[in-house]
């Protein structure tokens, strides 16, 4: 089955040298995934001077966790992969620009980060610091991994001492090699909870996972991440966690590994997990931060009335820092005049937690009136964290303006940054700055604020995808309002980096969105849908889609709707759930019928037919690439056309009309021949030769198979020459010649698992099987039979089901398994599609050698099964078993006369 791959790669979306590689692997696919040693080859006269390179000295550049890369052997692959000069030189400054940005930078919002600043004004908690650096000192070998979990009331200083903790240890040399940090957003007021999944996403992209190498289910995700954490001096911070149940599948199992957890509720039911129950500071303590905050000559300056103050607060850290902050603001107010306005207002315990009001009321309060509402609009902003130019559009204000305000709100310690440029308020500020804003701003404020700051996201996702993008397709775009001054990019290199650092607050924009401003919902998905397909963040592109598509519907736009389905689709289709594209993909079809666009009613029915085909749906597949076909041709689109007509006979091939298939291949391969690349002719030529094997022409087989096999080669295209080796293989068993096959199968398993192609994988393994039970290994093939269920583990129903259970039959038969081998044949005979005429003619012949293996033999039941296997291969052209079957139905009349 062909796919078109579009454009290559951009190099200039790389954020960081992870980023690169990551894309140095995606140009690789582009060009047909050739191997290494294939690759090499072409590679070494290209190096300057020219030298013998080998495979692994080669595969060694493709792998995402290197900290540098020698930039000529990268240039010399970019043109061995088939690029110009000026894309070479693309990737060269790209590379440059990579360099000058130094180490992988984490991402915002639920993506792991290095580690948060360790604030100066960090004080207190000797005996916790003490004690944690003990435990983290007893990791090793000998133990498990090493759970430290920081419990206590909000505003404690959880994520403080962690933290702290956590710089404590990497300077004095421990868990240098790798940290990660998330916040986990347990308590957020307005947001939900991180979900463990995408945080295993972003950990996994982190460690060097391609996007198409990270596994679509929690568990799988789990597993990969403790078997990437295996043996690695890690440190993993794991800020804010809701419950147990939400870090749970983020502990890695390595006893190299520490894992610090902060949390207002109990980790007690973790394993081995080391609990630290923190409390509120003592009056000591509280009075050394005071005097941290303020300066230590006024808080000398009246001993009492700090005393007083800190007894005030609570002993809560962030009442504490906060209340000591306004000391720093004018007016010039002494210690005592703190102590007596805080001693008016501040409230009890409530709820198990410090009634914080008066505090915050008394920082607020000494705001300057812009700032202040800077503030409260803060706490109803829909993303998850910040920047100058967002909160700008929010407050309607210059970002030069929002910027100094965002300082000085950092100055009172009212916002924080974890990530530099980028600001955010502790949950308990936010509960606080909400509540203000609801009191203080009308509802049309508070509406016009939210929707300055969605035309300013959408805009800027505009601007930042017309840099990424070279052909751009957008549903209505909006024009840019009035006063909104959307986010600049001077080249690609930037564009690529502020949609990475926005992406958690993108897909909150999206989520906001959906229910307030439908239309900006799915306009922000619509125009991300490449970079998600590309960048492989699949967990926040289907978060985008569960929102954009139902806020499309609520405005009844068919041409969005058209795109977001076909985006669902895609979604589903690189995810291997091919049920649900299959029903994604059906939804797009209408909808881009309605909105009367034929060329993208043509990409979709494609796509639509090639799910058909994954999944073994033979009729439906012909009628949706016909449709196509039909729309191709009145487009012009004719490459299009080539691979429609080519995957249209490798239905028929399927399906056993190998005659027509030859036809149809060979109109295919006329097409590619006229408007076609190189190696585009040999696609419809590999195909024509398994047909022309089957109809019992080997010698034009072999020789047509070999041809295209030597062109894979030639232009190092991996993915076309693992499918072509498997064809020359099957040629090979059906001579008998049983050790080629062998080979010809193992080397195209091997291609398609460098690759990531899972179908071809199976397809190898299948015919591995097949393969060995001609040569009388039956045992070897139930093995490889068994190996074909891995890749595609999971589908409920794809293409090789029914030649699986088929070949397993005939393998547990040959083994004498005789029940065994009649669950399967009834497994092919009950499908209700009943369109691969050759396996369930084969399945009924299976049936009647059970019949005849019986003792005695069931002579009656097996002439029945021979003639509905005849009968079912009527609508098939295959020779050679039709011959079987009518000699095997010749001897059992015979017999019984």
């Amino acid at each position: 089955m062909e796919t078109s791959w579009g454009p290559p790669p951009d190099p200039s979306q790389a954020a960081d040298l992870t980023d690169f590689i990551s894309l140095l692997n995606d140009l690789r696919l582009w060009a047909g995934g050739p191997s290494y040693r294939t690759l090499a080859k072409k590679v070494g006269p290209l190096l300057r001077p020219p030298r013998q390179l080998t495979h692994t000295t080669l595969a060694d550049t493709f792998q995402t966790d290197r900290r540098r890369l020698d930039i000529d052997l990268v240039l010399a692959a970019v043109r061995a992969l088939g690029l110009d000069e000026p894309e070479v030189d693309r990737w060269r400054q790209a590379y440059a620009r990579v360099q000058r940005r130094g180490a992988p930078a984490g991402d915002a919002g639920g993506s792991p980060l290095r580690l948060p600043a360790d604030l100066p004004t960090f004080t207190g908690r000797t005996s916790e610091v003490e004690r944690l650096l003990a435990v983290a000192g007893e990791a090793g070998p000998a133990r498990t991994v090493v759970i430290c979990a920081m419990e206590g009331m909000g505003g404690i200083g959880k994520t403080q001492l962690a933290v702290h903790a956590a710089h404590t240890l990497v300077r004095s040399g421990r868990y240098a090699e790798l940290q990660l940090y998330v916040n986990l957003r347990g308590f957020d007021p307005e947001r939900p909870p991180a979900d463990p999944a995408a945080v295993l996403e972003s950990f996994l992209r982190r460690l060097g996972v391609a996007a198409q190498h990270v596994p679509d289910s929690l568990d799988e995700r789990a597993a990969m991440f403790r078997d990437r954490m295996h043996g690695r001096d890690a440190l993993v911070v794991l800020d804010n966690a809701a419950d147990e149940k939400q870090v749970r599948d983020l502990i890695p199992a390595s006893p190299g590994c520490l894992v610090l957890v902060t949390s207002r509720r109990s980790m007690s039911g973790i394993d081995d997990a080391m609990v630290f129950q923190l409390e509120l500071l003592g009056p000591a303590e509280s009075a050394g931060l005071i005097a941290r905050i303020a300066g230590p000559e006024r808080a000398a300056a009246d001993p009492g009335a700090t005393r007083r103050v800190a007894d005030l607060c609570g002993g809560l850290p962030l009442a504490v820092v906060l209340a000591a902050a306004r000391l720093r603001s004018p007016p010039a107010w002494t210690m005592r005049d703190l102590a007596d306005r805080l001693e008016h207002g501040i409230g009890e315990l409530a709820d198990g937690e410090l009634n914080l009001a008066a505090v915050f009321e008394l920082s607020y309060s000494g705001l300057p009136q812009a700032a202040q509402t800077v503030f409260r609009l803060m706490g109803i902003d829909p993303g998850l964290d910040a920047t100058a130019e967002s909160v700008a559009a929010l407050a309607g204000i210059p970002a030069y303006e929002a910027r100094r305000i965002l300082e000085l709100l950092q100055d009172e310690h009212l916002v924080r940054q974890q990530v530099p440029d980028r600001y955010e308020l502790h949950d308990l500020l936010r509960a606080f700055a909400i509540d203000k804003c609801h009191a203080v701003d009308p509802a049309a404020d508070r509406e016009a604020a939210v929707d300055r700051w969605l035309d300013w996201t959408l805009q800027s996702v505009y601007t930042a995808m017309d840099q990424l993008q070279r052909l751009v397709f957008r549903v209505d775009p909006l024009p840019c309002p009035p006063g909104i001054e959307p986010a600049a990019f001077a080249d690609e290199d930037e564009a690529r980096a502020w949609v990475a650092a926005e992406r958690a607050n993108l897909v909150a924009a999206t989520r906001h969105a959906a229910a307030h401003r439908p239309g900006h919902a799915w306009r922000i998905c619509q125009a991300l849908a490449r970079y998600y397909l590309f960048s492989g963040y699949n967990s926040e592109w289907a978060d985008q889609l569960r929102h954009a598509i139902p806020a499309a519907e609520a405005e009844g736009n068919a041409a969005a709707l058209g795109e977001l389905w076909h985006s669902q689709g895609t979604f589903e289709g690189v995810a291997g759930f091919f049920d649900r594209a299959l029903i994604a993909f059906g939804k797009a079809v209408p909808h881009r019928e309605l909105a009367g666009d034929r060329s993208r009613t043509a990409i979709t029915l494609g796509n639509l037919a090639c799910v058909h085909l994954d999944l073994g749906h033979y009729r439906q597949a012909t009628a949706a690439f016909r449709r196509s076909l039909v729309l191709l041709r009145e487009t012009g689109h004719h490459v299009g056309e080539a691979s429609m007509v080519h995957n249209m006979g490798v239905v028929l091939a399927a399906t056993g009309r190998h005659r027509q298939a030859v036809e149809t291949l060979t109109e295919a391969h006329d097409l590619y021949r006229k408007h076609g690349e190189e190696d585009d002719p040999m696609v419809a030529l590999a195909a024509l030769g398994q047909s022309l094997g089957l109809l019992g022409e080997h010698e034009r087989a072999q020789a047509t198979v070999a041809e295209a096999v030597a062109s894979a080669e030639r232009v190092g295209s991996s993915r076309r020459l693992g499918a072509r080796l498997n064809i020359l293989g099957t040629l090979a068993t059906q001579r008998g010649d049983y050790e080629e096959a062998e080979r010809s199968h193992q080397r195209a398993r091997q291609i398609a698992h460098e690759i990531s192609d899972r179908g071809e994988e199976t397809e190898a393994l299948y015919r591995l099987g097949v393969n060995a039970l001609r040569s009388g290994e039956p045992k070897a093939a139930l093995e490889f039979l068994e190996l074909a269920d891995g890749p595609m583990q999971g589908q409920s129903r794809h293409r090789w089901v029914l030649p699986l259970a088929q070949a397993r039959g005939d393998a547990l038969l040959a083994l004498g398994a005789v029940e065994a081998a009649d669950q399967q044949f009834e497994l092919v005979l009950a499908d209700e599609e009943r369109s691969e005429a050759v396996v369930i003619g084969s399945a009924a012949y299976g049936k009647a050698r059970l019949a005849l293996a019986q003792q005695p033999p069931d002579r009656d039941a097996a002439r029945r099964w021979l003639r509905e296997a005849l009968r079912v291969l009527s609508e098939a052209e295959l020779p050679s078993l039709e011959h079987e079957i009518t000699a095997a139905l010749a001897e059992v009349e015979a017999q019984l006369g």
